[in-house]
């Protein structure tokens, strides 16, 4: 067998499963992630950064993680993922019991993505003495603000800030946003999780989350997880 033959051969036997199970406790967005990441792969005019990882997005229910299946699957993660958009009380409440009990069930670098629809400019968030559901617009962020319920004064959080604290997530725990429909920032902030994984893929240090995939590009299809080797 001549060396290329040799070379093939190794890189399809050392060939990494990556799985990457998707959270939500709000219906439709996971799937519309999904299908974010899978529109506009990685132009075909040159190889993959990465060619020997093979990752396998699956958006799995929220309300079913103690299932022998489910609960099967998660321990084979090497990633997970919670998606969040709306930031008031019930939607955080939620939110932060998901994460809890994913965290719990398998212990690897998870990343919790806002999701938010295209040309949307406002948020949603709640009073921390009353709370009054409130609508932000983001230019309104680090400015002064009352409740109009209960006359609170309050400086405007970005909604990053606002989610690690109402999630009580660690530092190492990356909050990033991504847009429904837009390919590069939902695959921006995947490369920037997987960065974090036990086998090392590198996305560099810098930059926007649209620009991790031009260093780090892996391929990905949706389905259930296959047989390990």
């Amino acid at each position: 067998m001549n060396s290329a033959a040799m070379s093939a051969t190794n890189t399809v036997a050392v060939r990494r499963k990556l799985y990457t199970p998707v959270f939500s406790s709000e219906p439709d967005i996971g799937p519309a992630f999904v299908q974010a990441v899978l529109d506009n792969p990685a132009a075909a005019d040159g190889p993959a950064t990465f060619e020997q990882y093979s990752l396998f997005l699956e958006c799995l229910p929220a309300d079913r993680l103690q299932e022998p299946p489910i609960a099967a699957k998660l321990q084979q993660a090497d990633a997970m993922v919670l998606l969040v958009h709306f930031m008031d009380t019930q939607s955080m409440d939620s939110a932060r019991d998901l994460y809890a009990r994913i965290a719990a069930a398998r212990e690897v670098p998870t990343g919790v993505f806002i999701f938010r629809q295209q040309a949307e400019r406002q948020f949603k968030i709640s009073c921390t003495d009353c709370g009054q559901k409130l609508w932000i617009m983001e230019q309104e962020i680090g400015m002064r603000g009352r409740c109009v319920n209960c006359r609170r004064p309050m400086v405007i959080p970005m909604p990053s800030e606002y989610i690690r604290r109402k999630l009580v997530l660690p530092d190492s725990v990356p909050v990033l946003n991504v847009v429904r429909g837009d390919p590069s920032l939902c695959r921006g902030a995947l490369a920037n999780l997987l960065a974090r994984t036990g086998p090392g893929i590198r996305v560099g240090t810098g930059g926007r989350p649209a620009d991790f995939l031009k260093q780090a590009t892996v391929p990905i299809q949706v389905g259930t997880l296959p047989s390990q080797p």
